[in-house]
């Protein structure tokens, strides 16, 4: 699999899944956003994410990536809905990982550090890349929550 570009994240903003999935599906930062109907200011540069404090709504990504040419399959794992207090079931992580082989997403996790909290890393098959500093990274020590499985239509 061709190793991906990764396209940065925007300072100070909870914008991990914009860049995430700009970096996966080789779309560039600012059509990733306009499809989640999220605006860039033209002077800051920054997006609007007043709507997603928290940051991006793993739901709300679906369609507009439909729109772009791409299936996408929203997983979350037991590790997740146990975290959301949801009474839900899936996938264990090790599970995930195990079929995440090979295929491109974004992967939601809480990272250590309580000041970055949940994070979106893209995912290019075989390795994660962090688009908050570009750093590769194996999963062996990431705890995945969710994903977002992306195929090309």
């Amino acid at each position: 699999m061709k190793q991906l570009e990764y396209v940065p994240q925007r300072p100070g903003c909870k914008d991990c899944e914009i860049a995430s999935l700009a970096t996966v599906t080789g779309t560039s930062y600012e059509e990733v956003a306009a499809v989640l109907g999220i605006t860039i200011d033209p002077t800051t540069n920054l997006p609007d994410l007043s709507e997603y404090p928290a940051g991006i709504d793993l739901l709300d990504v679906v369609y507009p990536l439909f729109r772009l040419g791409w299936s996408a399959a929203v997983i979350v794992t037991e590790e997740g809905f146990r975290k959301a207090e949801i009474g839900r079931f899936g996938p264990s992580n090790d599970q995930l990982k195990a079929d995440l082989s090979g295929r491109l997403a974004t992967i939601g996790y809480v990272d250590s550090d309580p000041v970055v909290g949940n994070h979106s890393l893209a995912w290019d098959g075989s390795i994660a890349i962090d688009c908050s500093t570009g750093e590769r990274l194996s999963l062996d020590n990431i705890e995945i929550h969710s994903a977002v499985i992306l195929t090309r239509l």
